[in-house]
């Protein structure tokens, strides 16, 4: 081919066809730059190629992360709860001293505990970072997610486990300085600390204090759990996995303002009346003073509470098409109907 145009050049220019040799010339060239720029496509689309099957690698080792990361964030919350019901007792003045002799309650008189953030699996995480480059302009959403969960809400979760871990040292130094039952060595130290537990108001305030700073954790962890459920969904449908959902993954919809604002409200429920109000892409139930609960929608006019809860609340409407009221069940069982208060 190349002796074939060399040829023509040839020919051309020993019949002095100068024009015509000129146009051949800038021809010849136009042809060698598209040729330069198809190869260099082809490069692009191979190299885009090369960064969709890397992208899609590093997600699916995002969501094998996440489930980890997940079930981790369920045993954190599980403990919270078994913790905060313990705290509940204690300040209600439910304990007696058989509790405190079966050992139940030893750990909120010294509950200086391991927990978890660390270690939470971010592999994937830096590798996601160390490539965000490359990361196709389609996935910039998932990537933007994961970014914020492992660091604003895993950042919430040290902050607030620093805090604790602070107030526990800090506790565990004033009972080893103050009190000669702190060493356990004599009988008579036992029957101290079992009076002192009992009894002595300044111990209901330091359980007060362990009960909100483990609640503030509780939260954050709950923060976590949620948003890494909510891009766990969200990268598994963009990578179009195959991998199995597993069933301690629920599905939160991530719903907008327009979809909650017709739930708001307060609802009569027994007695009491319940306040919900929109939180982000979730709704915030308040009833009384001290009980809330962020409640996530799973389906149309379907919710359910956040870890650590058994009950779902399904939404009734009149032939209109306004909520008039809404059902509680627990377990699948339907407890009650709790009817929109109009404004």
């Amino acid at each position: 081919m190349i002796k074939f145009f060399r040829r023509i050049r040839q020919q051309l220019l020993t019949e002095n066809k100068f024009s015509k040799y000129l146009i051949y010339a800038i021809g010849e060239i136009v042809l060698v730059v598209i040729g330069i720029l198809i190869a260099l496509q082809i490069n692009n689309w191979n190299e885009l190629k090369k960064n969709n099957a890397t992208t899609k690698l590093i997600f699916e080792e995002i969501l094998n992360d996440l489930e980890y990361d997940i079930r981790l964030a369920d045993q954190q919350i599980s403990y919270y709860y078994r913790t905060d019901s313990l705290c509940g007792r204690v300040l209600s003045n439910e304990v007696s001293i058989k509790d405190y002799d079966s050992g139940k309650y030893l750990n909120l008189i010294n509950p200086i505990q391991k927990f978890f953030y660390d270690d939470l699996r971010l592999n994937a995480f830096n590798l996601l970072m160390q490539k965000s480059e490359i990361i196709p302009v389609q996935y910039k959403g998932e990537l933007n997610l994961i970014k914020d969960i492992y660091t604003n809400d895993i950042e919430d979760i040290i902050n607030y486990n620093n805090q604790l871990e602070k107030y526990c040292i800090d506790l565990e130094n004033e009972y080893r300085k103050n009190y000669d039952w702190y060493s356990d060595s004599k009988e008579e130290y036992l029957a101290q600390k079992k009076y002192f537990q009992l009894n002595d108001p300044k111990y209901l305030n330091n359980v007060k204090l362990f009960e909100l700073s483990v609640e503030y954790l509780n939260v954050s962890y709950n923060v976590f759990r949620t948003n890494a459920i909510i891009a766990y969904h969200q990268i598994h449908k963009k990578n179009n996995s195959l991998r199995k959902i597993p069933e301690y993954i629920p599905k939160y919809a991530k719903a907008s303002h327009e979809e909650l604002v017709e739930y708001i409200g307060s609802y009569r429920i027994g007695n009491n009346i319940g306040k919900l109000s929109i939180e982000s892409f979730y709704l915030k139930m308040q009833v009384g003073e001290f009980y809330n609960v962020n409640i996530y929608k799973i389906a149309k006019d379907t919710f359910v509470p956040g870890f650590g809860k058994k009950e779902s609340i399904q939404f009734k409407r009149d032939s209109t098409g306004t909520v008039v009221s809404l059902d509680l069940f627990e377990n699948g069982v339907f407890l009650y109907n709790c009817e929109k208060i109009k404004n």
